[in-house]
């Protein structure tokens, strides 16, 4: 305790913020048509610290469950708005997450087809 008081009286204490952390880093995903996309990423810290802030989105077919967010592991609920899309239409556009300890841009990629290939089974 006396070393921190000796660095604030000294100013000599330096405050890094924690790296902000996010369990994606882009979201890209191929769509049914007429299928509407719900899913979740996380945002944190390594050391767990709390943290509060915002989402926000450049393309009003992303949408949030819930526009702000508190805790040391924030669960950011999305959807993609994809009415009115035909095949070969799609949707692009960032979620930007603002927080008291920084900011992320996260891209997100949508892209509406008919027919999704089918996945390989062994």
């Amino acid at each position: 305790m006396n070393k921190r008081v000796d660095e604030l009286l000294r100013e000599d204490l330096t405050l890094d913020p924690p790296a902000l952390l996010s369990s994606v880093r882009e979201i890209d995903v191929t769509l049914r048509t007429g299928q509407q996309y719900k899913d979740s990423f996380r945002i944190g810290t390594a050391e767990d610290i709390k943290i509060r802030g915002n989402v926000y989105s450049d393309n009003h077919r992303i949408v949030f469950a819930v526009d702000s967010f508190s805790g040391s592991s924030c669960s950011i609920v999305f959807g993609i708005d994809t009415r009115g899309l035909a095949e070969g239409d799609g949707v692009s556009g960032n979620i930007t997450v603002i927080t008291d300890i920084g900011e992320l841009n996260i891209p997100v990629t949508a892209v509406m087809a008919d027919k999704l290939p089918q996945p390989y089974e062994e």
